[in-house]
């Protein structure tokens, strides 16, 4: 019997009202069964399905039929949950509204309960911390079973880091396809050759700082929570425990630093420019590939992390790609061939394939699409940044501005330098919901505008948010 969480179905049931549950059980589901060959009777395959909404991403289409094609007892059908968007704007389709967007939300939700989304992608359920609330409720099967018995996508062939930061309790419920890191970076003459700072390592090295200097090229409060906090907010959300710790002395830190050294905004959202004149301290900075963390590292920047209580303030980003998990509510043989499926994701030929994906110049040549990720299969990796250090992907001469300019290529010693730096990182990013991330930002913005003090500020965020996560998780 297929397993039901009751608790999932109340929390959701809860998120919005009955007449917009009522009106996503109204709408038809529009199901795609992509099969391509008629020499196996469908009734002996088991079907299973993967949801989507919008436009689906060819590459992924392509892979469903070749799977299909395959005729080994299993299909994969596609359905599309599109119907349930209402647009403000129906000709463009844009402007989804958040009612329409809530009822999908709470659809989706409820068929993967019942068993009826049996290949789930975070990208189906619109917020990651969906998806991460979700593996923590139980809601999918432990990849690790299925990595047992595999010789070519297991522990060893994958990436260990993200891997280790994805499990729960031991077990590993989904797995990005890429993967990237976000971290900060300044250049070596303001911030030193230390990397990934505490916060007290932040302070001292502003207070060496030129007058003038910025933050991710600003000098006001807004922007600077933009940069630098903002990014940090799932540090204070834990979703497995249903808990937030605003409270903590960390926050309340950095809270202050960006309101004491910088100016209010005082005309509103987009009244301060990126500033390129003035020393810029540190900037956000995701690295996806090798060209770019070359780019920056080349002696002139260290990467220092955002600022962390052990020095390790860099953070994983895995919804870059795909990040699959299988339904725990499936029997046996329809997780054996839910793995089948996504396991071709994690395999060396697609990772290697996709990394630097090349298209067609319309010149009867090709180009090469900037890295897409991390491949979190560690040969496809070596090999395709092998490829990069080697000039058979990049060319090292560029023309920026009609002008040609030598940027290099990178090195083994690169390569072996972010696999060293990838090693540093010890939490994987998960954004937080939209409905609390926007309570953080409107009584941060009322404390940098004069109207409440810290300690109401950050009052006002530890109760709501601890109330908000401890409903959802």
């Amino acid at each position: 019997m297929k397993k039901i969480i009751i608790c999932m179905t109340a929390l959701m049931l809860s998120a919005v009202s009955c007449s917009e549950v009522k009106q996503s059980e109204n709408i038809t589901e529009k199901t795609e069964n992509i099969t391509n060959s008629a020499s196996v009777d469908e009734k002996e395959n088991i079907v299973l399905t993967y949801a989507y909404y919008n436009e689906i991403n060819k590459n992924l289409r392509d892979m469903v039929e070749a799977f299909n094609e395959e005729n080994n007892g299993y299909k994969v059908q596609l359905k599309d949950y599109s119907d349930m968007l209402v647009y403000e704007n129906p000709e463009f389709k844009s402007g989804i509204t958040d009612e329409s967007r809530k009822a999908l939300k709470i659809e989706v939700y409820q068929d993967i309960i019942k068993g009826e989304i049996d290949i789930v992608s975070s990208s189906i359920l619109d917020e990651p911390s969906s998806f991460e609330i979700m593996k923590n409720q139980g809601a999918f099967v432990d990849l690790y079973q299925f990595m047992a018995n595999d010789a070519d996508v297991n522990r060893s062939t994958l990436n260990e880091t993200v891997l280790r930061l994805n499990e729960i309790d031991g077990k590993l419920y989904s797995i990005p396809t890429f993967f990237g890191i976000n971290t900060m970076v300044g250049e070596t003459q303001y911030v030193g050759i230390k990397e990934n700072w505490t916060f007290e390592d932040l302070k001292n090295r502003w207070e060496q700082m030129p007058n003038g200097a910025t933050i991710g090229g600003h000098k006001t409060k807004d922007y600077v929570y933009m940069v630098l906090l903002r990014n940090m907010l799932h540090e204070f959300v834990d979703y497995k425990n249903g808990t937030a710790s605003f409270d903590s002395p960390k926050f309340r830190e950095i809270l202050q630093f960006c309101n004491d050294n910088f100016a209010t905004l005082d005309y509103g959202w987009g009244s301060d420019p990126v500033d390129f004149n003035s020393p810029m301290f540190i900037n956000d900075f995701p690295i996806h590939g090798i060209m770019k963390y070359y780019e920056y590292t080349k002696g002139e920047n260290t990467l220092v992390g955002y600022p962390s209580n052990d020095g390790s303030g860099a953070y994983i980003e895995q919804d870059i790609n795909y990040n699959f998990a299988i339904n725990a509510a499936l029997s046996t043989e329809e997780q054996e061939g839910a793995w089948q499926f996504i396991r071709k994701f994690y395999d060396y030929d697609y990772q290697l394939d996709q990394y630097n994906p090349k298209f067609k110049d319309g010149k009867g040549g090709f180009f090469y699409q900037e890295e897409v990720g991390i491949p979190i299969n560690n040969k496809a990796f070596e090999e395709g940044a092998r490829q990069i250090i080697n000039g058979e992907i990049y060319d090292s001469v560029i023309t920026a501005g009609g002008i040609e300019v030598n940027r290099g290529l990178p090195t083994q010693e690169d390569y072996e330098g972010l696999v060293e730096y990838i090693k540093t990182v010890n939490m994987v990013e998960t954004r937080v919901h939209d409905d609390l991330w926007q309570i953080i930002q409107d009584e941060i913005y009322a404390y940098f505008g004069g109207g409440q003090d810290i300690d109401t500020t950050i009052d006002h965020i530890q109760n709501r948010a601890s109330i908000m996560v401890s409903e959802k998780a």
